[in-house]
């Protein structure tokens, strides 16, 4: 009688040292090819494409991230600018809203509930192959159906900003570490929770 042997999912998630560089080199990918700002959620997408290949033990390169990041452009610069006016005109009220004006408390409330999951729908919708608004919508319904993934991504969102508002360098490893949540949380989301 043979044993049946266990593959894991993502064998070359043992590599410790292995994956850290590669989580560092993500970061610097995709903090690059963000850059010019409408260009971030490609470069999110190729980055999450790019390092769970790597988890896989699949052949990554850079070349590989590039033609990503072509694959996912057509389309995003419009949910880019529509997610960047909507940041604006919410930082805007929360500027009001620390005026003390009547109401105020209300308006920063809402205003910083609708920045978490804003930023969590678009942090979630990183899969390329479909369009923006497709993905947005799927990544929309996956951060109300997956509450507890959703948190701990908006955690790993908000540790990647305050590590990199302490010490600005850290942008590599941070954004590398982001996308390694990202990941990990879609993983969890598509295995469920007990399986």
């Amino acid at each position: 009688m043979t044993q049946s042997r266990h593959v894991p999912r993502w064998p070359a998630a043992g590599e410790r040292f292995t994956l850290f560089g590669e989580v560092v080199m993500v970061g610097l990918l995709v903090t690059i090819a963000a850059l010019p700002v409408v260009t971030a959620l490609p470069a999110l997408a190729a980055g999450c494409t790019h390092l769970r290949g790597h988890l896989r033990a699949e052949r990554v390169s850079a070349a590989g991230f590039a033609r990503t990041l072509r694959t996912a452009l057509p389309g995003s610069w419009g949910i880019t600018v529509t997610a960047l006016a909507s940041a604006v005109v919410l930082g805007f009220n929360l500027l009001i809203a620390g005026a003390g004006l009547p109401g105020a408390p209300v308006v920063a409330a809402t205003a910083l509930a609708l920045l978490a999951a804003g930023s969590v729908v678009l942090i979630r919708a990183w899969r390329p192959g479909s369009a923006w608004p497709v993905l947005v919508g799927q990544a929309a319904r996956a951060t109300g159906a997956d509450v507890r993934g959703s948190a701990l991504l908006l955690g790993a969102w908000l540790l990647v900003g305050v590590v990199t508002w302490q010490l600005p360098p850290l942008v590599l490893p941070a954004a590398g570490s982001l996308v390694l949540a990202a990941i990990a949380i879609d993983a969890h989301a598509h295995r469920g929770p007990h399986q």
